[in-house]
């Protein structure tokens, strides 16, 4: 019986690669499955110069990473670039660029070549590039964390991980700077390993 079951789950994967269960995205865990945070945020921050935006979150099981995904509150942010960072070392797992069509408000998602294995118990960060700020943002949004998600996501609050994290910058830097455990409305999207 072992050896049939080894056989059907060798022929359901593809030939290149793991087959990938379903996605899932942080905002199915804050808001349910298909909400839209859309409903949630009002106007844009009137900040308007460059700006990047983070998230750090931690992964509790081994996870693919599928695309960074964030909220884009009016067609005057511009943003199309996001990344994955190793949180550890500030180095650069992933760059990725936004899908079109980019909706005028909405999330908009920046998928992955390929899904990226994610091993459990690993600090990463994803950020965006608000070319000319116009960004979403609700301030101590992540206050009182950490906060864990579905057994396979923790978000940190305070201590060496901060959330709300962002620089100023016309270049895609990492995101080393807090501001009040702000949640940017950035989110992405996973399946189990």
């Amino acid at each position: 019986m072992g050896r049939l079951a080894n056989t059907l789950a060798r022929r359901r994967r593809p030939a290149d690669g793991p087959a990938y269960g379903p996605t899932f995205t942080l905002n199915d865990l804050l808001y349910g499955d298909g909400n839209d945070p859309n409903d949630m945020i009002s106007d844009p921050e009137a900040d308007a110069g460059p700006v990047v935006l983070g998230l750090t979150f931690e992964v509790l099981v081994p996870l693919y990473f599928h695309s960074v995904r964030w909220f884009r509150s009016s067609t005057a942010n511009t943003a199309t670039e996001a990344r994955l960072w190793d949180w550890n070392d500030d180095s650069v797992l992933e760059t990725v660029v936004a899908t079109e069509p980019r909706p005028s408000r909405g999330m908009v998602d920046a998928p992955l070549v390929t899904p990226r294995l994610l091993p459990a118990n690993t600090l990463y960060t994803v950020s965006y590039l608000a070319t000319n700020g116009n960004y979403a943002a609700t301030t101590n949004y992540w206050t009182g964390g950490p906060y864990t998600y579905g057994g396979q996501i923790r978000i940190a609050d305070g201590g060496s991980v901060m959330n709300g994290s962002y620089i100023y910058s016309g270049n895609h830097n990492y995101p080393n700077q807090a501001f009040q455990n702000s949640h940017y409305y950035l989110d992405f999207s996973v399946s189990l390993a």
